[in-house]
């Protein structure tokens, strides 16, 4: 066994200010990553690929879904925490599934 650099992606960042939406391949995720210890998402979105950071809200509706299965992140804004008064980034993720054939 030896270490094994992990490096931020070389692949575009994206800025979910300027584009609320992404839709597509969650090809990969990567922990620990950067200076804040954070998840940094690969996406296919159209052909092309991209990352994206996690934070709580992601990383928690995105932990059990896995690889390959084809998603919708939708940046919601800002939202205040009422139990803490943090404020955050919200997001809903949406999971594409396939109708059961009868």
């Amino acid at each position: 066994m030896a270490w094994n650099k992990i490096e931020v992606s070389e692949f575009p960042l994206w800025n979910f200010e300027k584009n609320p939406e992404l839709e597509g391949l969650l090809l990969s995720r990567e922990e620990n990553v950067g200076p804040n210890n954070s998840t940094m998402y690969k996406a296919n979105v159209n052909g092309q690929e991209f990352c994206f950071w996690g934070n709580t809200v992601l990383d928690s509706r995105l932990k059990d879904v896995v690889d390959g299965k084809r998603i919708k992140v939708n940046y919601l804004g800002k939202a205040t925490s009422p139990k803490t008064k943090r404020e955050y980034k919200n997001f809903e993720v949406y999971l594409w599934e396939e109708p059961i054939p009868f």
